[in-house]
């Protein structure tokens, strides 16, 4: 992996909203529209759909900008320590 770049929560913001703003007119009417049905107690069958589209839109432009995501490794918390009766 080459030298990487840091980038601050605003500066990541700025550049998904960037993004966001030029996500196809007509998921974001379909998207508008789950919003006002949801509001209603209504449901829509697209709302799963909808989200994976704005996020695979997000995901495909951080690809072609050949971003990457990284976080640290987790770890596996272990074993508690043993339990003692206090005598």
């Amino acid at each position: 992996m080459g030298e990487r770049i840091k980038v601050d929560e605003q500066k990541l913001a700025a550049a998904i909203a960037g993004w966001l703003r030029h996500i196809p007119k007509r998921v974001w009417e379909q998207f508008i529209e789950h919003k006002i049905l949801q509001h209603y107690k209504r449901s829509s069958l697209q709302a799963e759909a909808l989200e994976g589209q704005i996020a695979k839109h997000v995901a495909s432009e951080m690809a072609r900008l050949d971003w990457e995501v990284t976080h640290p490794e987790g770890r596996h918390p272990g074993s508690p320590p043993a339990w003692r009766a206090e005598d």
